[in-house]
């Protein structure tokens, strides 16, 4: 096999909250994270010798040694030993700045890809272990689907799959830095933490569960159009809206497909990025 093509799914976080903070500067994490459809479509050639070239469509992506599949790639050799050219492309849909895991998404469909197109026979285990050494996230966008993730995001408890329902995605035109958003946290006190308990017993159960979607996040980002997004997926009959990870996405939670695309075609016109999308129950995946 030379050629190789995965779908890197984005994530949500249904409800996420900050229990503490380590003595190396990572926060430590409580949070309920979904997989949606929205994915980007990443597509890797052998070539001959050992340069890793990397191209995608959008301008605004880092080439080369800065891309996280670069470096995911230069991990995987590390680890494994194997060594070849790469010819890597990248159809980017996972909006940059989000909170939408688009660079984890990334570097963890480029180890599950690496690992079948190479024959490494590493277990998702390992493609784990070395994945949290790329981003907090990279484990859970290898696995997937609904679950509890702690620690630093490495820790992951799989849940009940989310019942079906449409998600809607919108994002203003500024994104939050990820960096910048856990610095302005730390400054702040009397923030009020979501019950990630009710949100984990309500899944399992099959109960309603969208109104435990909260983000203790959303008191870093100084974003009017957050709010501005947000009543106006209430307005259409959103069951919960929330911003997603460090921002600036914004997610709602539709019962009503009908509504969710109502909705739709007012943010994309008022906000710009606007997009339906479903949960998934499975991590990246090849194609």
């Amino acid at each position: 096999m030379d050629k190789i093509t995965v779908k890197a799914y984005a994530k949500i976080n249904l409800s996420l909250d900050i229990t503490g903070k380590r003595d190396d500067g990572y926060h430590l994490l409580r949070t309920v994270m979904q997989s949606i459809s929205i994915c980007d479509i990443i597509t890797i050639t052998k070539t001959a010798g050992e340069e890793i070239t990397i191209s995608c469509d959008n301008p605004a992506i880092p080439l080369g040694e800065k891309n996280i599949v670069y470096k995911t790639a230069k991990m995987f050799f590390a680890e494994t030993g194997k060594s070849s050219g790469l010819d890597i492309a990248i159809e980017k849909h996972i909006p940059h700045q989000a909170g939408m895991g688009g660079g984890s998404a990334d570097a963890a469909a480029m180890l599950v890809a690496l690992n079948t197109l190479f024959d490494a026979g590493l277990t998702t285990e390992k493609l784990c272990d070395i994945g949290v050494e790329l981003g907090a996230d990279v484990p859970f966008c290898i696995e997937g689907g609904t679950a509890l993730c702690e620690g630093i995001g490495e820790i992951i408890t799989p849940l009940a799959p989310l019942k079906n329902c449409t998600v809607l995605i919108s994002k203003p035109k500024k994104g939050i830095s990820t960096v910048e958003a856990f610095r302005v946290y730390d400054s702040l006190s009397g923030i009020s933490h979501p019950d990630v308990d009710a949100m984990i017993d309500a899944i399992n159960n099959g109960a309603p569960y969208a109104q435990y979607c909260k983000n203790v996040l959303e008191f870093t980002a100084l974003l009017a159009e957050l709010d501005e997004i947000k009543s106006g997926m209430k307005a259409f009959g959103a069951v919960a809206s929330c911003m997603t990870g460090s921002g600036s996405a914004v997610y709602g939670l539709f019962d009503n497909e009908l509504s969710a695309k109502e909705c739709y075609a007012k943010l994309r016109t008022d906000v710009g990025f606007a997009e339906i999308c479903h949960p998934v129950n499975h991590g990246c995946e090849i194609i």
